[in-house]
């Protein structure tokens, strides 16, 4: 039995083998960039889709980290952006967004530190929230249509139609996320290519609703559009599983974070490999939007006061001075680290090709054996 068994009409469209991206994972200045133009190339190599992580980096470093890209394959390749909605803080420098953060929430964040004997850091690195509004990724977006990016792959609210439309002339496919079946059918209407259900389990900004629940009833909502599963999908069997629910593919994030290729430093895999099903959180705390990460005692402090969170990218900057004295500290294992449920799963570093030919091996393996399984 070949690989043809996985072949699915979306890959025809994005002109791939194998229905599997690879999500665009940011970073910042301390975790490196997780979803880096190594990763993505080498993705896009082995069939799948690699998606550079384009949201929490400047417009100059994003526009050399495309152009990096497109030196290293001549694969169809994606970049992930953001585009923040109407609650999102305009842009500035770490002086004047500081400066709109109440200062009882200062004291709160400087008292958890205190709590946990930890120094606060002297050397203050830029943040990367400073990048997460709508006006930086507009410049963005601008890089990405005269680049003529094969895919555009975005979340946390959209462009525009208008936007999309320009992407169409430029020849761009165009993606995005989706956390329920409403949000699914707007950015449908909207004019995108194709969607990602991204479930509970998924790391980083997701929503609510489990995979298993919100797969096939977003595949019903958008029919005939395209959809991909996204949340706690590490191996061969989620996949084969988000192809049962309806799928065309499969949306991969935490996988590919412990690959080699991927610039993530060496402790955040680490906690990777020692994490288990339940040591990850979703809370607002992180960024001001629901985020699934590693459990910390910064999530423990905001839970037991109740306080509500900033709106992005406020939110963010309070908990950049934690992670970056917490980390200047060593004490990686408290950092809150931006994990899937999927993390439990994963028990070795290896190549991106290896972890695609494992996850199609697996998958055609998995896809035999239930042909002998049911009558």
């Amino acid at each position: 039995m070949g690989d043809n068994v996985l072949h699915t009409p979306l890959c025809d469209m994005l002109g791939i083998r194998y229905p599997i991206l690879q999500a665009g994972m940011g970073g910042n200045a301390i975790r490196g960039l997780v979803s880096n133009p190594e990763l993505a190339a080498a993705v896009s190599e082995a069939g799948g889709l690699g998606v550079l992580g384009g949201a929490p980096i400047s417009v100059e470093e994003f526009s050399h980290l495309v152009r990096v890209l497109k030196s290293l394959t001549n694969k169809p390749f994606g970049v992930n952006l953001v585009f923040p909605g109407g609650d999102a803080i305009v842009g500035g420098s770490p002086e004047v967004l500081s400066a709109k953060i109440p200062q009882d929430y200062k004291d709160f964040a400087h008292g958890i530190l205190g709590e946990m004997k930890v120094e606060e850091a002297e050397k203050k690195l830029e943040p990367p929230h400073l990048y997460l509004t709508r006006e930086v990724s507009m410049k963005k977006l601008e890089i990405v249509l005269e680049e003529k990016v094969p895919v555009l792959v975005y979340s946390l609210g959209d462009p525009g139609a208008e936007t999309i439309d320009a992407a169409h002339q430029a020849g761009i496919t165009v993606m995005a996320l989706a956390g329920n079946v409403r949000q699914a059918v707007r950015l449908k209407a909207e004019g995108v290519d194709a969607l990602v259900a991204v479930g509970y389990e998924a790391g980083g900004h997701s929503g609510y609703i489990g995979s298993m629940a919100l797969v096939p009833q977003v595949v019903d909502a958008v029919k005939p559009l395209p959809v991909l599963a996204g949340g706690g999908i590490s191996d061969g069997r989620g996949l084969v599983a988000a192809l049962a629910l309806g799928a065309e593919g499969a949306w991969v994030g935490t996988r590919f974070m412990t690959s080699e290729e991927s610039a993530t430093v060496p402790w955040m895999k680490k906690l990777a490999l020692e994490a288990g099903d339940t040591s990850t959180v979703k809370s607002k705390f992180i960024s001001g939007k629901p985020n699934r990460h590693l459990r910390s005692p910064w999530d423990d402090a905001w839970e037991e006061t109740a306080k509500k969170p900033l709106p992005i990218p406020l939110q963010g900057l309070l908990f950049w001075d934690y992670f970056t004295s917490i980390t200047q500290a060593e004490a990686f294992e408290v950092s809150g680290e931006t994990m899937g449920q999927g993390v439990g799963l994963i028990d070795s570093i290896k190549p991106a090709k290896q972890i695609v030919e494992d996850m199609v091996a697996k998958a055609i393996q998995v896809y035999g054996e239930m042909g002998g399984r049911f009558i």
